[in-house]
């Protein structure tokens, strides 16, 4: 009898703290306007997609750390940004990620593999990159746009 007592008290601490960590989740994003996007976020969605704007755009908070989110008014295109204004990720969902977005060395090298091929999603983050090809492909590159790995 005690062990299941046990057992439920201990199912009960996990759903509570489950629930828990999905509020303070949801706490910590902060829907904000596009004028409040860091200068370089803003720079960065004029040069690459002329005629747009951002249209929502969300500080994200965790931890210390705070990341930005805007989506465009094409209704296709989400962007998100690091601290500073970096972006860390793009996605065109109609459409094709700017080849001005995209580093030289991974576009040439998805051009090889895939003659036709269009970026529909890239992030980078310190590890390297990961792009989604408009056919599903998705390919890994190191910090140095080497490729390291593909996923049909």
């Amino acid at each position: 009898m005690k062990q299941l007592r046990l057992y439920f008290t201990m199912l009960l601490v996990a759903l509570m703290t489950q629930t828990i960590n999905q509020y303070a989740q949801a706490e910590n994003i902060q829907t904000i306007t596009a004028d409040r996007l860091p200068a370089k976020a803003k720079k960065f969605i004029t040069d690459n997609f002329p005629g747009k704007k951002a249209t929502t755009a969300a500080a994200v908070k965790n931890g210390n750390n705070i990341t930005y989110r805007a989506e465009l008014s094409d209704n296709a295109t989400k962007v998100e940004f690091t601290k500073m204004g970096d972006w860390s990720l793009v996605e065109c969902s109609k459409g094709a990620v700017p080849n001005k977005v995209v580093p030289e060395k991974i576009l040439k090298r998805s051009k090889e593999l895939y003659k036709d091929a269009k970026v529909a999603k890239i992030s980078k983050s310190s590890a390297g990159y990961e792009v989604k090809l408009t056919m599903g492909t998705t390919l890994k590159f190191n910090a140095n746009c080497t490729l390291t790995e593909m996923l049909f």
